[in-house]
């Protein structure tokens, strides 16, 4: 009868003596911290604009149409702690906004964006940076319709953006150059549109 008294005896404090190696486990766990890269000042260079730059267009009629880089965002470097213990990918976009009089197949709120992400090597937390797997992006949205995406080509010193939908959000294609930015893109009407220079 004794021997099972002092049986029960220590299983009884165990939970409360159990929680605190438990605890102090997970202290050590998340105290870790991670050095997260900023995005390389350098891979801007396929949209090298400036805030509120606009940026002028002309098709072969003389017919005008300008952007406005509204926003401009560039991750910055940072340290990640705590049982998070992940550092995002570094991320580069520029935002330009339709700004001339709508027509039937423009809206004057028109907002196109360009993204450029960095993934890392492989899936570590803090790893170097993949340069030769960036990732380009393209949007155009306005608030009166949804958002269209764009497949995207590199060739050389060129991307080339088609859209993904059949009933694409005014621009059709959309051509950027590395060190230029938009060169030309098409309208879904048909015409044809250069960078003003």
């Amino acid at each position: 009868m004794r021997k099972l008294i002092k049986m029960k005896t220590p299983s009884r404090f165990f939970p409360q003596i159990g929680i605190i190696p438990l605890f102090v486990l997970l202290l050590c766990g998340c105290s870790s911290r991670y050095h997260c890269p900023a995005f390389p000042e350098e891979n801007t260079i396929y949209a090298p604009y400036q805030k509120d730059q606009v940026v002028r267009f002309q098709d072969s009629s003389a017919n005008q149409l300008s952007l406005k880089v509204t926003d401009i965002y560039k991750s910055t470097e940072y340290i990640e702690k705590g049982c998070k213990c992940a550092c995002n990918e570094p991320i580069y976009y520029v935002k330009l906004k339709y700004g001339d009089n709508p027509t039937q197949y423009f809206w004057d709120d028109t907002l196109l964006t360009i993204t450029i992400s960095i993934p890392f090597i492989d899936n570590n937390i803090d790893g170097d940076l993949d340069i030769g797997n960036i990732r380009y992006g393209l949007e155009c949205r306005h608030s009166s319709d949804r958002s269209f995406e764009y497949n995207t080509i590199l060739s050389g010193d060129t991307l080339t953006f088609t859209v993904k939908n059949t009933i694409p959000c005014t621009f059709d294609s959309v051509k950027v150059v590395k060190g230029v930015g938009i060169t030309s893109f098409c309208t879904i009407d048909g015409r044809k549109y250069n960078l003003d220079r």
